[in-house]
């Protein structure tokens, strides 16, 4: 197991609770050695894991943690984005209720992003609310998803689109644990997902730098001082937003819906055939559209910012998709009509606000990016 304190960082984000950031190699087998793992404080471990992920590392992971002396529970899913939902949920609790748990479990969220989602909300109203650990395995679970303490799940509507993320909480994890040798086993669908968050802190905060995230386009994934310099930038950049912003009610938090809110429309709009972070990327060349439009960026900008989605391999348009079915889930969403454009790109503090945009913008950017 290798850990270096380079990679090691406690953050303070809300009152009464802290996340530490622990990222290394050859974690997954051997977490019966980390001090928290071994706490007193935690009587058992419920392991909620994506099945596929958990059929490649399970019996190493289940019998670390059992060298702790503490009994493990095992929940498993295997229907990615589809399983996020109240219905899923209930029937995902039952093995760890059944176990007759007590209030110092500590639940293990294992897996990509979906696994975080849903993970982490399930620790928030287990038993009113218990510890929790996520051990991400993708890009995008390791660069975003499994920091911050928003879980939850979606709300799939009678024609099947999906309003996503409509019931969750916020609960922080007390350790977000990033074995990097998880991302061997990815496939290129899913490292594209990661890319298109990582794309965003790039646009928007200048972290990681372009020329960085670049190289991983090229097929560097495997080069693992990069992946680690350029996952924990992106770990430790949300988790400063977070601290300032935990609950998201000061416009800080809510920079990091960049791209998420035309995003979110388009991935319930292809009811799967889009992964979250392919939508993200269509969704910041929406949100640089409309930004053209206004006037807050320059057209040289934008353009830039177009060519550096797609040399990253990203998406900015979709062919297939209805605006109207796009509109209708943006009405659905939770930032009530708020947007967040851009100005300067690949700055610091080049995120704006922006309390609603005319409906007519939006179809101009929509036109954009619909084929």
């Amino acid at each position: 197991m290798k850990i270096s304190r380079r990679f090691y960082q406690t953050v303070h984000s809300v009152k009464n609770e802290e996340t530490t950031l622990l990222m290394g190699s050859d974690i997954l087998g051997n977490l019966h050695q980390l001090p928290d793992i071994n706490s007193p404080e935690y009587s058992s471990f419920l392991l909620f894991a994506d099945k596929n992920v958990f059929d490649i590392y399970g019996r190493k992971l289940v019998s670390s943690l059992k060298k702790t002396g503490k009994k493990v529970f095992v929940s498993l899913f295997d229907h990615g984005e589809k399983d996020k939902n109240l219905i899923s949920v209930t029937k995902m609790i039952k093995p760890f209720i059944s176990a007759g748990i007590d209030r110092k479990a500590c639940l293990i969220s294992f897996g990509g992003g979906v696994a975080s989602d849903i993970g982490g909300f399930i620790a928030s109203i287990l038993l009113r609310g218990i510890s929790s650990i996520n051990l991400p395995t993708s890009l995008l679970a390791q660069t975003d998803a499994a920091i911050g303490g928003k879980s939850g799940v979606d709300l799939w509507l009678p024609d099947g689109t999906m309003a996503k993320n409509m019931i969750g909480s916020f609960r922080q994890p007390r350790e977000v644990i990033t074995d990097i040798d998880t991302l061997s086993t990815l496939p290129r669908k899913e490292l594209l997902n990661g890319l298109g968050e990582m794309a965003k802190y790039a646009i928007g905060w200048d972290i990681p730098a372009k020329n960085q995230l670049q190289k991983l386009a090229k097929g560097n994934f495997t080069d693992k001082s990069l992946l680690m310099e350029i996952v924990f930038s992106c770990q430790k950049l949300k988790a400063e937003i977070i601290r300032k912003d935990p609950l998201d009610i000061l416009g800080e938090r809510e920079k990091l819906n960049f791209g998420h809110t035309v995003g979110h429309g388009v991935e319930g709009a292809s009811k799967g055939r889009l992964s979250h972070g392919e939508a993200v990327s269509i969704g910041i060349a929406a949100a640089a559209k409309v930004s053209l439009l206004l006037g807050l960026l320059d057209n040289k900008d934008y353009l830039f910012l177009i060519d550096f989605l797609k040399k990253l391999n990203l998406p900015v348009r979709i062919n297939g998709l209805v605006e109207g079915d796009i509109l209708k889930l943006i009405g659905l969403d939770k930032k009530a009509g708020r947007f967040v454009l851009i100005k300067n790109p690949f700055r610091k503090n080049c995120l704006v606000i922006k309390d609603s945009v005319e409906k007519k913008l939006l179809e101009k950017a929509l036109e954009y990016i619909l084929i």
